[in-house]
C-alpha cells in the first residue's frame, strides 16, 4: 500500500476497531471499505465483521449487506424478525449491497469479472461451494424474496469495486460494467442497478463524509438575526431556494446525506396522507405556495459563520424537517427555480439546548416514544455518573446521549457508549438477553423495564464498562476474533461467573456491592483468563448445536439458556426442512416457480 493517506486511514481504523484477528492489511482494508460504504448511508449501529464474507469460497465478494427499510439483516432469522415483527404489515423497501476491495493500484479486469459473476451467482446459483457466511446471506436473500408481495417496489442493488488506483473509465472496464448491469437487469428482480468503480479519490471522499465533520455553505436570503441568548452563539431565520437546499443535503454524487437526519426523531414515514399531500403540491401549479404551506426546516450547527447571504455551517444536523427534506430530494427534478422554503439555523454546542430544540420542534406530529428516551432526566444523570465515576483518564468512558455529542473533543470512539450500546450491554449482563441484541432498540425498550427513574445507575455503568474492557481484549488480539460475535454472551457469563445470579432490586447498597465485585475482576489481571474460560464454555455448548452458524447461534434463546445452565443438554440439530440446505434462485421465489 503506497498511498500514505490511505495508510493513515487504515491505522486509525485499526486503532478504533481492532484488526479483526487479521495480520494482513489487505483483509483489514476490506473491512475498512465495507465499513465506509455502509456507514455513509446507514444511520444505526452495526457489527463491521458481520458484513465480511470471510476467506475462501466467497464468490469473489468481500462484503454484503441486505437492508430492509434501511435496517440491516445478515441472516434468515434477521430477515424474519425485520419483516414479521419490526415491520409487520408494512410495505418493504429492499436494498442489496455488494463490495469488493483491492489494495492494488490496478483495476484488474479478471478480478472485476469474478466479482460481477459472484453477484450473479448469489441470485442465480449454479451449485458452487459457498462458505458459511455466504450461505447465511444467500439464505437471508431467499427469505426476503418470499415476501415479494409486500415490496413497495423491486429491490435496489448496488455493486462497489474499490481499488487504490486512479480510474480513467477505460472502454474495456466500462463494457464489463455495462454487461454486468444488463445481466442483472435480465433477472427482472431489481428496480435500480448501480455499479460503481471506486478509486483512491473516491475512498478519500467517502472517508471524509463518514469520519470528519460535515461542513457546508448555505445561501440564505432575507435573513433575520435572533436576539442574543445565553448558550446560543448565533441564530438566523431566512428563506433558502429549494435548489440551494438540495445542495445542502446531498453529497458530491448528488446522494442524500441521510446521516444529517440522525438527530431527527422522526425518520421518513413514507407516503402517508400528509406526505402525499406535500408531493401533490410539488407536482402541481400550487408549487409556488410550497414555502408558505410548509413549516420549514430547523438546523442546529456547532460552528456557524455568516458572511453576507452566505452562512458557513459545520457539525450541523437537521433536527426538524426530515419528512420535508426527503420529499424535496425525491422530487428534486420537479422544482422550479423560484421555489423556496423557510429555514432556521441555530448555532450552539450546548447539549441541553439542543435536546430542548429537538423536543420542541418535533411535537406537532406523531413521534415514537423511544425517540425522546435519551432526552430524559435519567440519561442526563447517567451521563453525569459516567463523568464522575472513572478514577483515571485511561479507562474513562463517556455516555453519549446525543449522536456526535463528543465530535469536537479528542475522545476515542472506543470510549463512547451510545444509547443502543448501553441497552444491549445492560440487557445482556443483567437481564440475560444477549440473543435479543440484534433487535431494534425501540422494541427492546418497550419489552423491558429499563431506565426507570428509581433504577440504580451502577449496573448500567458496570455493563457498559465491562463491554468496553471486553472489546479492548478483542482489539488487542488477546481474545480470538471468532468469539467476537458472542461478545454479549460473554458479558452475561462474566456477571454469572464472577458474582453469581442476582436480581437487581431497590436495595441500592447491595446492588453497588454486587457491581463492584464485577468491576474489581474486570480491572484485574485475571480478567483475560475469565474471558478465555467463558469462550471454552461457548465452544462446549456449540457442540450441542451442530449445523448452526455463529450468526444463528448468537440469536437463539436456547443457546443462551444452555450457556447459563451448567446441566447437561441434549444436542439441537437443524431440521432438514429448515435452513439453506437447498439454495433457490431468487427469480423462482419471487415469481412463485416450483422446483
Amino acid at each position: 500500500m503506497k498511498n500514505k493517506i490511505i495508510e493513515g486511514y487504515l491505522r486509525n481504523f485499526i486503532q478504533e476497531h481492532g484488526n479483526f484477528g487479521e495480520t494482513s492489511n489487505d483483509i483489514i482494508f476490506e473491512h475498512l471499505i465495507n465499513y465506509l460504504i455502509i456507514k455513509k448511508d446507514y444511520i444505526d449501529e452495526f457489527e463491521i465483521s458481520e458484513l465480511h464474507t470471510d476467506k475462501g469460497n466467497d464468490l469473489g465478494i468481500d462484503g454484503i449487506a441486505i437492508l430492509i427499510n434501511d435496517f440491516i439483516a445478515y441472516t434468515y432469522d434477521d430477515v424474519d424478525y425485520r419483516i414479521n415483527e419490526q415491520f409487520k404489515g408494512k410495505d418493504l423497501k429492499i436494498d442489496f449491497v455488494f463490495i469488493q476491495s483491492k489494495t492494488s493500484e490496478k483495476f484488474d479486469s479478471g478480478e472485476i469479472l469474478k466479482f460481477f459473476n459472484g453477484v450473479k451467482e448469489f441470485f442465480d446459483p449454479s451449485g458452487l461451494t459457498y462458505n458459511e457466511k455466504v450461505q447465511d446471506f444467500m439464505e437471508a436473500q431467499n427469505h426476503v424474496f418470499e415476501y415479494s408481495s409486500r415490496f413497495s417496489e423491486n429491490p435496489n442493488i448496488k455493486l462497489y469495486y474499490a481499488s487504490l488506483g486512479s480510474y480513467k473509465a477505460p472502454t474495456d472496464l466500462e463494457a464489463i460494467k455495462n454487461k454486468a448491469k444488463q445481466d442483472l437487469n435480465n433477472y427482472s428482480l431489481f428496480d435500480t442497478i448501480d455499479i460503481k468503480y471506486m478509486d483512491t479519490k473516491d475512498i478519500m471522499s467517502i472517508y471524509k463524509d463518514v469520519e470528519l465533520r460535515i461542513g457546508k455553505e448555505a445561501e440564505i436570503q432575507r435573513t433575520i438575526a435572533f436576539p442574543a441568548a445565553e448558550k446560543i452563539k448565533d441564530a438566523y431565520l431566512g428563506i433558502i431556494p429549494i435548489k440551494n437546499y438540495i445542495k445542502l443535503i446531498t453529497d458530491n454524487n448528488n446522494n442524500l446525506i441521510r446521516t444529517l437526519f440522525y438527530e431527527n426523531v422522526r425518520d421518513y414515514q413514507g407516503e402517508n396522507p400528509v406526505n402525499k399531500e406535500i408531493i401533490e403540491t410539488i407536482n402541481s401549479d400550487h408549487q409556488k405556495y410550497f414555502g408558505f404551506l410548509n413549516n420549514g426546516i430547523t438546523i442546529v450547527a456547532k460552528d456557524l459563520i455568516k458572511s453576507g447571504e452566505k452562512i458557513n455551517i459545520k457539525d450541523f444536523q437537521i433536527v426538524n424537517g426530515c419528512q420535508t427534506s426527503t420529499i424535496i430530494y425525491n422530487n428534486k427534478d420537479a422544482f422550479k427555480d423560484d421555489a423556496f422554503i423557510t429555514v432556521k439555523i441555530i448555532g450552539t454546542d450546548d447539549n441541553g439546548i439542543i435536546n430542548s430544540i429537538i423536543r420542541a420542534t418535533n411535537r406537532q406530529t406523531e413521534v415514537k416514544p423511544e425517540a425522546f428516551e435519551s432526552l430524559s432526566n435519567f440519561h442526563k444523570e447517567l451521563e453525569d455518573f459516567y463523568n464522575h465515576f472513572s478514577a483515571n483518564e485511561i479507562d474513562k468512558i463517556y455516555y453519549e446521549r446525543r449522536n456526535k455529542q463528543y465530535v469536537q473533543q479528542s475522545i476515542p470512539k472506543t470510549k463512547i457508549i451510545t444509547l443502543a450500546a448501553q441497552i444491549n450491554s445492560y440487557l445482556s449482563m443483567f437481564k440475560n438477553q444477549p440473543h435479543s441484541t440484534h433487535r431494534y432498540y425501540g422494541e427492546l425498550l418497550k419489552a423491558n423495564k429499563i431506565f426507570l427513574k428509581d433504577d440504580n445507575l451502577y449496573p448500567y455503568y458496570t455493563s457498559a464498562y465491562s463491554m468496553y474492557k471486553l472489546e479492548q481484549l478483542f482489539r488487542d488480539n488477546e481474545l480470538e476474533n471468532q468469539y467476537r460475535s458472542f461478545k454479549y454472551h460473554i458479558l452475561m457469563k462474566l456477571r454469572n461467573n464472577i458474582s453469581g445470579d442476582y436480581n437487581l432490586h431497590s436495595n441500592n447498597k447491595r446492588n453497588i456491592q454486587y457491581c463492584n465485585k464485577i468491576l474489581k475482576e474486570v480491572n484485574s489481571d485475571n480478567f483475560l483468563n475469565i474471558c478465555k474460560n467463558i469462550c471454552l464454555e461457548i465452544d462446549t455448548i456449540k457442540n450441542n448445536f451442530q449445523g448452526h452458524s455463529n450468526s444463528k447461534l448468537q440469536r437463539l434463546k436456547d443457546f443462551t439458556n444452555q450457556l447459563l445452565d451448567k446441566k447437561k443438554h441434549k444436542p439441537v440439530y437443524i431440521s432438514k426442512n429448515k435452513g439453506l440446505k437447498v439454495i433457490r434462485k431468487a427469480k423462482d421465489i419471487m415469481y412463485n416457480k416450483t422446483e
